[in-house]
């Protein structure tokens, strides 16, 4: 095994692994309260927000620091952009935007050690793999421009334009905190966060910028996207799900090279974004 495949498994956080943190999730029976629970955000934390930049028609980016964390998001307008899974053969995320039509990518997706999928993957109407229990609690659609999260059991319809399955899920579809306790592992997060009744979605990285792998516990992270992210926002996530984490967490965004985040772990498939101004 090389040496940067041992390095990336060896991290902290839910990465490169088909071990789902379902546990902690609301289809779990919730534990006894402990001392672990952190604290919900304050009003005064949650009314902090980030300033979106737009990019493109319907694309729109920030970057800044909540609390001891770095965030950096993509807000999508899904009826001005598709998304779809591209295959690495090279495992860097760097190679996701050869094509110029492209305007961003994120890892998405828990995958085994020889690489393959853990789970369902679907781009374009096309499966590229198979749904798998041990690929995560949750499945992230898109159909006729709309997102919806589903839990992995779930009857999934037909017709589907994209599909990836990863989690656990952070916020249930009814808008409830998906992650009951803190199991106080902490690891760079990349999140897909469904807004507008499906119409927006965000795709996210967090992490902490002084301790490399470092970033929130999925407990933390649920609790934070419950609450408005973006200044003007009325509410959180209606939705999300964790897209992997730790050492696959990265993102390039062609028109924000600042938002660039690369990972320190292979990444044989990425979530991509084309947007009408890719074109």
């Amino acid at each position: 095994m090389r040496w940067w495949l041992l390095a990336a498994l060896s991290l902290l956080g839910s990465s490169c692994s088909r071990r789902d943190t379902a546990a902690v999730s609301a289809s779990s029976t919730p534990p006894r309260a402990s001392s672990a629970v952190a604290p919900a955000p304050s009003a005064s934390a949650a009314a902090v927000g980030l300033t979106l930049t737009p990019r493109e028609p319907g694309f729109s980016t920030a970057k800044g620091r909540l609390g001891q964390h770095e965030w950096h998001v993509a807000r999508i307008d899904l009826r001005r952009a598709r998304l779809g899974i591209r295959a690495l053969e090279s495992r860097k995320l760097s190679d996701s935007l050869d094509a110029p039509r492209l305007s961003m990518a994120v890892n998405g997706g828990f995958f085994d050690r020889d690489f393959s999928a853990s789970g369902l993957l679907l781009t374009g109407g096309t499966k590229l793999a198979e749904p798998r229990r041990g690929g995560g609690s949750g499945i992230l659609t898109v159909h006729d421009s709309r997102a919806e999260l589903y839990a992995r059991d779930d009857v999934l319809p037909p017709n589907l334009d994209f599909a990836v399955q990863c989690g656990p899920r952070l916020i249930e579809r009814d808008g409830s905190v998906g992650i009951h306790r803190n199991d106080e592992k902490r690891a760079a997060r990349t999140v897909a966060c469904i807004r507008d009744a499906g119409r927006t979605l965000d795709l996210l990285i967090v992490f902490t910028p002084e301790l490399p792998g470092d970033g929130p516990t999925l407990f933390e992270l649920s609790r934070r996207l419950s609450t408005p992210l973006v200044a003007g926002d009325d509410s959180g996530c209606g939705s999300a799900l964790n897209l992997d984490g730790g050492p696959s967490t990265g993102m390039i965004v062609r028109a924000a090279p600042e938002l660039r985040y690369d990972p320190v772990g292979p990444v044989p498939f990425a979530l991509v974004v084309e947007t009408q101004g890719g074109a």
